[in-house]
């Protein structure tokens, strides 16, 4: 009787040392996945701050003004433009943001900078024969338009890209 004593305390012994083993894991689970949401908003606020200040400001002006010509030459700051919405796909890639969090501070302006340059890059593509050419930009509006249309969004029209165009160039 004696030995069916120590086997049930040291079987109790070991169900409360799983115990608190498994309620450790799932803290360090839940620590890290607060941690990477705090990084995640951190990394956007940056991004908007970026995408605010005046010289960021000033390429969008230029960007859109270019956009709005019949024949654009200067595409230096469109260019530009299209390269910082490349670096938010790449950390949206890498996991570095969520496509949620992304989506509601910057949907607004890549789907519709992405809508009045979509042309533009694939006669790119075929002139440069590099089919690749910001796929990573045309994936993620790709990715937004989506998201959008799951929210019950319609998609862009000429008229409102002309308006968006319109109300960037005037910033």
């Amino acid at each position: 009787m004696e030995k069916e004593i120590i086997v049930n305390w040291s079987l109790i012994a070991a169900i409360i040392a799983l115990t608190a083993v498994l309620v450790s894991v799932i803290a360090i689970w839940i620590q890290g996945r607060q941690w990477r949401i705090a990084l995640q908003t951190d990394l956007l606020i940056k991004l908007m701050e970026k995408f605010y200040n005046p010289e960021m400001r000033q390429i969008r002006k230029i960007a859109a003004e270019e956009l709005l010509k019949e024949q654009t030459t200067d595409f230096e700051e469109i260019y530009q433009l299209l390269d910082y919405f490349i670096l938010i796909g790449s950390l949206i890639n890498k996991k570095a943001l969520s496509l949620e969090l992304t989506y509601t501070m910057f949907e607004y302006w890549i789907v519709r900078y992405w809508y009045c340059v979509k042309d533009h890059v694939y006669n790119l593509r075929i002139s440069h024969k590099d089919p690749e050419l910001f796929i990573t930009l045309e994936k993620l509006a790709s990715k937004m338009k989506i998201y959008r249309q799951s929210r019950g969004l319609i998609p862009i029209s000429d008229n409102e890209a002309h308006k968006f165009l319109e109300s960037e160039s005037k910033n």
